[in-house]
């Protein structure tokens, strides 16, 4: 039902880290995504809790100073299923087949620090800088302080580009830039000193492009021109994807911060008691570029090209909660639930010959939404889910009679943001399938 996913735990010092694997050969770190990590405490023992079903290496490293010093590791690799916990004893030993660097490389974090100056050497104060790595993916940005200091911590292994970037006011205005490539290994810090000088070869609007945020702000008016207070105005990407919500204050004002460059549509609504009542919309498209911000003003009018209903789904959210029970009514506690959504697509196929309209064939499919426990009264709760079709499935394992799974499933339609409760009454129950409940 779902794609199983690998793991890896690693442990040393005796620090644990917790790996994202995939396809990754046993004793390879390649690939390897960080996941969590412990140290054993003064007794030796270690602890990971909410780990998934999947298949894990759990690696050690701890270094002793015995026969002149040398890395003791242990490495184990097993599977989790059906949520079945894991105990592992770890005996320390030397073995040259166990990489420690590998495993140690998972642990280490540094600081990037230095200081940015002008071509006299005086602190150049204000300089913005952007570090990415090398395919240019955004890792972090800081502004040089009065001293003209920097820094960035808890920096993983890696190759970087630190770049930075000031506006100077002489000679009639130019950018001043600098560009530093590095890697770093075993969490060696790296201090970088930044003069910064005009250099035609680094592009100034690709560094700021990193940094550039604006507003989007303006005022919703009625037809008259007076404030429509209280309209709901949504920001989206061009594909629907929603960004952010506000609401305009009592003078008509909105405004939404930190949008970045790319383009945007705003749309408004309210509903009037006008004429019998109706909704009134506006909507607007636009482009922010070079962190420039926006000024919409919008003029609320009664628009049929303008689906209301489309704009307000955006705001709808509501509550899926209840309690799990036993067949006596007493809390079911640490029950798990999973919430689905219904998706329906239309499957549209070119008939072989012609034949009588026929209804359009549909595929319904249930995405994961999201998982909960309910707590020690029996209690859960799932925020902010909007209007659709949902099924929520609860699952846990009794030791009654042997040992049995019981469940309980319903299905159910949000809409208007209207709050669902769903009491659960947990029962063996084999048309509910617990292995599918659980593999989420």
């Amino acid at each position: 039902m779902t794609n199983k996913r690998n793991r890896i735990l690693t442990l040393m010092a005796i620090t644990i880290l917790a790996l994202a694997i995939t396809g990754t050969a046993s004793g390879n770190y390649d690939n390897m995504e960080l996941v969590a990590n412990t140290t054993s405490d003064a007794n030796g023992n270690f602890s990971f809790t909410d780990i998934p079903n999947g298949e894990y290496r759990l690696a050690s490293v701890i270094y002793s100073s015995a026969m002149g010093g040398m890395w003791l590791t242990n490495v184990s690799e097993f599977t989790i299923e059906n949520g079945t916990s894991v105990n592992v004893a770890f005996a320390m030993r030397k073995n040259d087949s166990n990489d420690h660097n590998a495993i140690l490389s998972y642990l280490d974090r540094t600081t990037i620090s230095g200081r940015t100056v002008s071509k006299t050497g005086s602190a150049k104060v204000g300089t913005d800088l952007v570090l990415t790595d090398m395919n240019g993916e955004f890792v972090a940005n800081t502004t040089s302080n009065t001293t003209g200091d920097y820094i960035f911590s808890s920096i993983p292994n890696g190759d970087y580009r630190l770049s930075g970037v000031i506006h100077s006011s002489a000679m009639g205005g130019m950018w001043l830039t600098n560009v530093s490539e590095f890697t770093i290994e075993n969490g060696t810090s790296v201090n970088v000193a930044f003069a910064m000088r005009k250099n035609g070869s680094n592009d100034h609007n690709a560094i700021l492009s990193y940094l550039d945020r604006a507003t989007i702000s303006g005022r919703t008016v009625s037809k008259t021109g007076s404030a429509k207070v209280v309209t709901d105005l949504v920001l989206t990407d061009m594909n629907g994807e929603f960004v952010a919500n506000t609401t305009s204050n009592t003078t008509g004002d909105y405004i939404f911060s930190s949008i970045p460059n790319g383009d945007y549509r705003l749309s408004g609504v309210i509903h009037s008691s006008a004429m019998g009542g109706m909704w009134l919309t506006n909507v607007s498209e636009f482009t922010i570029e070079n962190g420039t911000s926006v000024n919409v003003a919008f003029a609320m009018r009664k628009n049929g090209s303008n689906d209301h209903n489309a704009i307000l789904s955006y705001l709808d959210r509501a509550t899926v909660s209840g309690l799990t029970v036993s067949k006596t009514g007493s809390a079911k506690v640490g029950t798990d639930l999973v919430l689905l959504k219904c998706i329906v697509t239309d499957e549209e196929t070119e008939p072989e010959e012609p034949v009588e309209p026929e209804e359009p064939a549909v595929t319904t499919i249930f995405q994961f939404f999201g998982n909960a426990t309910s707590n020690d009264t029996g209690h859960y709760v799932f925020n902010n889910v909007p209007n659709g079709d949902y099924r929520l499935s609860g699952v846990i394992h009794s030791s009654a009679m042997g040992g049995m799974w019981l469940t309980n499933v319903s299905e159910f339609t949000i809409e208007n943001g209207t709050s669902v409760n769903i009491t659960f009454a947990m029962r063996k129950n084999d048309s509910n399938d617990h292995n599918a409940i659980l593999s989420y």
